[in-house]
């Protein structure tokens, strides 16, 4: 792993473009979690970790520092990074890559991909009909579609250090493949464990990697993880008619869920120990990924104050035909994300234990 660092054969994904929903605080990548603290009361000390950045520059500056350590400035300078965002997000990341100056890393290998703006939802009629409700909440099309946009051509973007783009003509991955990247491995800017040097999980990717070499047909991992703490998100499912593995989201979803089955899979869940919960850690075989996404992701619904939302879920890609995923776990691992104020807490013990 550390030589395909080097060689610049793994590229870095990150979707930095959530608008944090939940936490009701505009986009997570600007979100200072200890500014947050300070506000619920929590006592933060003036010299806590990174006690300035926010949740976006954390994570970059985690990732540039830990790709050098493991791989040496070369490996920084090959890295490619993909990075997420919304419409409302692009110039704040835009003006902060140029003033830190891409954070160390090659600005012709970090790429944009800026998702449509949110859309607003649609009334659910008492005969069938979808009038649209445009002064409904907005929400986004969901990390799936995001993941569709770089199979795209004329979607990806580069900057330089005077913030003038160059859009590529190709698609993403057709950039990445063409500069020889063979593993696309997936962040999510609320993830704790990527604002510690496990943002390139060595020990894990290489299992992951090992894995998809000597399983027959693998061409993608996803981590599931504990979740003690009930956050919504999504289920790891095996299908004994198939003796697949899928990342199955029925929390908040209406792809397959159903009151019976919604009951099924939490007696399941329960008997699991909760260690079915899939954490949004995919590492993808790149030469396959075209293929996978050339028919897109399926189309899910969710309901919010009674409308109807369009959404696609990144999950469903274990699940699109010609797909084998391969679930792992590290034992004992707890999900760690940071969703909402009640996540404050985790994160400060954590990060102040660091301090």
């Amino acid at each position: 792993v550390r030589e395909m660092l080097q060689q610049g054969k793994v590229a870095i994904e990150l979707f930095a473009g959530g608008t944090s929903e939940r936490l009701g605080h505009g986009p997570m990548y600007l979100v200072n979690f200890w500014e947050l603290a300070k506000e619920q009361d929590y006592d933060v000390p003036a010299d806590a970790l990174n006690r300035h950045l926010t949740l976006g520059q954390w994570q970059l500056l985690q990732l540039a520092g830990t790709v050098e350590a493991l791989g040496g400035p070369e490996a920084v300078e090959q890295l490619q990074v993909i990075l997420h965002l919304n419409t409302s997000l692009e110039a704040d990341v835009r003006n902060d890559l140029i003033a830190h100056g891409f954070y160390g890393f090659n600005p012709e290998h970090v790429m944009l991909v800026v998702d449509p703006p949110a859309q607003p939802g649609y009334l659910i009629g008492d005969h069938g009909e979808l009038p649209l409700d445009p002064t409904s909440q907005a929400f986004s099309l969901g990390h799936g579609y995001a993941t569709m946009l770089l199979a795209r051509p004329s979607v990806g973007v580069t900057i330089d250090a005077e913030n003038t783009s160059q859009r590529l003509t190709e698609s993403v991955l057709e950039r990445l493949l063409n500069r020889g990247v063979e593993l696309l491995v997936t962040n999510r800017v609320n993830d704790l464990t990527r604002l510690t040097d496990r943002v390139v999980d060595l020990e894990m990717l290489a299992r992951r990697l090992w894995l998809m070499e000597t399983t027959k047909g693998a061409n993608m991992t996803f981590e599931v993880v504990e979740n003690p703490t009930d956050q919504p998100g999504g289920w790891a499912v095996h299908l004994a008619s198939t003796d697949e593995v899928v990342s199955q989201i029925v929390d908040d979803q209406l792809n397959m869920k159903t009151e019976a089955l919604t009951a099924r899979l939490e007696a399941l869940v329960e008997q699991a120990h909760n260690h079915t919960y899939s954490a949004f850690k995919l590492t993808y075989r790149l030469t396959e990924l075209p293929g996978l996404l050339e028919k897109g992701l399926p189309l899910m619904a969710r309901v919010y104050d009674g409308r109807l939302y369009p959404s696609f879920g990144t999950s469903d890609i274990t699940r699109v035909d010609g797909a084998k995923a391969i679930a792992i776990a590290r034992r004992g691992e707890e999900l760690h994300d940071f969703k909402a104020l009640l996540d404050l807490g985790t994160f400060i013990l954590h990060f102040l234990a660091r301090s």
